[in-house]
């Protein structure tokens, strides 16, 4: 069994809502193939770089697998079958997740720092002090 990250760009006529469940769908092939998609990432619907089939837009969708490399045609082969994707790209992950797991850890320490920041205003009295020293 191997990790592999699934790259889903789903077609914009579909909502969030049907997006995910065609995400869905390619974890269950995947699950019947003899693998496991450990985590599924929306990443929300985003401007494409260059028009696919007349599409400018697409919904990004980030699937993390664990699966023999024997099952990989045949998911590649579902997968060029649903009409609902514009792309896929599937990579092996060396990494075993790793990386995605610290960038989110990363993301989630900024944001609470920048909710930290907000929260605590700077003293007037410092405020003045600073404009009386230039």
């Amino acid at each position: 069994m191997r990790n592999y990250e699934l790259m889903l760009i789903v077609r914009p006529s579909l909502d969030l809502e049907a997006a995910v469940e065609a995400a869905k769908k390619v974890a269950e092939q995947v699950e019947s193939l003899g693998g496991q998609a450990a985590d599924t990432q929306v990443l929300g619907r985003r401007k494409l770089a260059y028009p696919i089939e007349k599409q400018a837009e697409g919904t990004y969708i980030l699937l993390n697998l664990t699966m023999p490399p024997a099952a990989l045609k045949e998911l590649d082969f579902n997968l060029k079958l649903n009409e609902n994707l514009l792309r896929y790209l599937l990579v092996r992950d060396e990494t075993g997740g790793r990386v995605v797991a610290e960038a989110q850890a990363v993301a989630e320490e900024s944001a609470a720092e920048e909710e930290a920041a907000m929260e605590e205003p700077a003293p007037p009295e410092a405020a003045n002090s600073e404009a009386l020293a230039a």
